[in-house]
């Protein structure tokens, strides 16, 4: 198994923050599930652990398609950190035969996590022999401050706006993979660790009710797609963008002029400029949750009549001055 890492998921049973946490459902699923199904989608990982003193989020674990390694009580209460959990879990399973010079350490807690972020942080591993371990986080540059000898001082040397400042990274503990020579009761990374950047959806990280609540509003982002011709197509666009809160908002433009390209970017929004004869071919390699279309482009969509999530940009205006449009949203997109 030198090639693919064994995947540990540490869940305890006693969460403070948010009582029974790690049994909790998250967007209609047991919310261990979709870090493990992630670990078993990874062609990266050749088995899947979690190690827990629960018997229920044990039978969760399995009933999921993990392994299970019972943990001792005197390695589940909040005064002992990881490290000794890993190095049990380790252990027992390398009793049992499966061994790995690859030991990727998973947050359950961390729902977003991709199995393709999982391999990446593998490869990353397995390519550089001078690193020992690999973390997953975020930069972050902000202007910080820490106190020292109780005396509030600046982590940064001189005010610069956000995107001049120094990459500061977070460490998100979503995935960590480290050799397994580096495990030990007190450790389990090397002198030489490198960093991840994940998606910043995959950074999310479940540790209170605020955390629960924001995570499961992503959940509800949604992928719309506005197809626009005309210089007016792309300005009602752009107003009822400014209605749809934080979906995720793309442009496709088919104007030869580029006028309503022109128009889209001067609001800072990307868009993407085609032929009119190539929408169907474009709408084939993507999937969006809905479509806000010019009249005149609705013919142009194939089997128009069997998409449901599709509204004319004129019918979404009239939606916004009747204060129906939120309602009509939660209908065609939720």
């Amino acid at each position: 198994m030198d090639k693919k890492a064994i995947a540990i998921i540490p869940a305890r049973g006693g969460s403070k923050g948010i009582p029974r946490k790690n049994l909790k459902y998250f967007n209609g699923k047991p919310i261990i599930s979709h870090v493990i199904n992630a670990c078993l989608e990874a062609k990266s990982i050749g088995c899947t652990y979690v190690s827990t003193d629960n018997e229920e989020i044990a039978k969760q674990a399995i009933e999921c398609g993990a392994k299970v390694i019972n943990r001792p009580a005197e390695l589940s209460t909040d005064e002992v950190t990881l490290e000794p959990a890993i190095y049990h879990a380790v252990n027992k399973i390398e009793k049992q035969g499966i061994k790995s010079n690859l030991i990727a350490i998973m947050q359950l807690t961390s729902p977003f996590i991709q199995s393709s972020s999982i391999d990446k942080v593998v490869k990353l591993l397995i390519d550089n022999s001078n690193i020992d371990s690999v973390i997953t986080g975020y930069n972050d540059p902000h202007l910080g401050w820490h106190k020292v000898n109780n005396s509030l001082v600046p982590k940064y040397k001189e005010r610069l706006c956000r995107q001049w400042l120094p990459d500061d990274y977070k460490e998100t503990g979503g995935i960590t993979c480290t050799r397994r020579k580096y495990i030990d009761e007190k450790n389990k990374l090397g002198k030489k660790v490198e960093i991840y950047e994940l998606p910043k959806i995959e950074c999310v990280d479940i540790n209170d009710f605020y955390d629960w609540k924001f995570a499961e509003s992503i959940t509800q982002v949604k992928k719309i797609l506005f197809i626009i011709k005309t210089d007016k197509g792309a300005t009602s666009s752009i107003f009822i963008s400014d209605f749809l809160g934080g979906h995720e908002i793309y442009f496709l433009s088919v104007d030869n002029s580029k006028i309503a390209e022109k128009q889209v970017l001067k609001n800072n929004y990307k868009v993407k400029n085609i032929l009119e004869s190539e929408i169907n071919s474009f709408l084939k390699k993507d999937q969006f949750d809905m479509l806000v279309v010019e009249k005149s482009i609705m013919s142009l969509i194939n089997d128009v009549e069997k998409i449901t999530k599709i509204k004319a940009i004129d019918e979404m205006i009239s939606l916004i001055k009747s204060n129906t449009l939120r309602k009509e949203m939660e209908k065609i997109i939720l």
